[in-house]
């Protein structure tokens, strides 16, 4: 039976990927899931190069506020084809090293996306330090499973000895770990919104709690606690 985690750094509470307050865009780190791989680490939301709000149509031209004049470079993330530095859009696929990355459309509205340094950061719009999962490249042989709080969701082949991950924040997991180590991390509100979020609204934070509670006396993970990762898997897709 694996053992319970520390409550802070295995949630992975600030942006799940490490505590730190501010980044350089081309500072590298370690991201969970790989054995060796670094991806660009990303800062706040609103330190990035370009953050793009989730919206219901790809390619749509910004709202609110005229696009910069010069385009993001082709290495990096573009919703549609049409992204400019600066530029806040509406959107849902996303292109990164040649593939395609279309994230559920019921997040319509209800996340953000940053880009940094060829790597996309989804965040909840509501609570912007909530990091929903992450999107970089990694050396094909150098990409590990993940874990119960950090899933891999997908490893696409870019035919270079590079793979596009997908490494996702397994909040089905995460939140009835915190709770039960008695870490005030996710209010009812914030548990309740992050799971409707990242599983459909399929499982509840009391139903996990209770699920969690017996995986620690029994050792038998019920697939409820692995409810993000299977709707991450289920309906964000990644086209090469």
């Amino acid at each position: 039976m694996r053992s319970a985690r520390g409550p802070k750094e295995d949630t992975l509470k600030t942006n799940n990927l490490a505590p730190i307050a501010t980044l350089a865009l081309a500072s590298m780190l370690a991201l969970p899931g790989c054995k060796s791989c670094t991806a660009p680490a990303v800062g706040s939301a609103g330190s990035d190069a370009a953050v793009v709000t989730e919206g219901s149509a790809a390619g749509s031209e910004a709202e609110g506020s005229e696009a910069a004049s010069a385009p993001v470079d082709a290495g990096n993330a573009t919703p549609g084809s049409s992204l400019q530095a600066g530029a806040e859009m509406t959107g849902e696929s996303y292109t990164l090293a040649g593939c395609t990355v279309t994230l559920p459309a019921a997040w319509a509205g209800k996340v953000t996306v940053a880009q940094a340094d060829g790597s996309l950061t989804v965040r909840a719009s509501a609570y912007p330090s909530e990091t929903v999962c992450t999107v970089y490249t990694a050396a094909a042989d150098e990409v590990g499973t993940g874990d119960e709080s950090n899933a891999l969701i997908s490893q696409t082949d870019l035919g270079d000895g590079r793979a596009l991950c997908v490494m996702a924040t397994n909040y089905s997991y995460v939140i009835p770990d915190a709770r039960y180590n008695g870490a005030d991390l996710y209010s009812d509100d914030e548990a309740a919104a992050l799971l409707d979020l990242t599983t459909g609204g399929v499982v509840t934070a009391d139903e996990l709690d209770g699920l969690y509670y017996d995986y620690q006396n029994t050792g038998t993970l019920d697939p409820k606690l692995n409810a993000t990762a299977d709707y991450l898997a289920a309906n964000l897709s990644v086209a090469h």
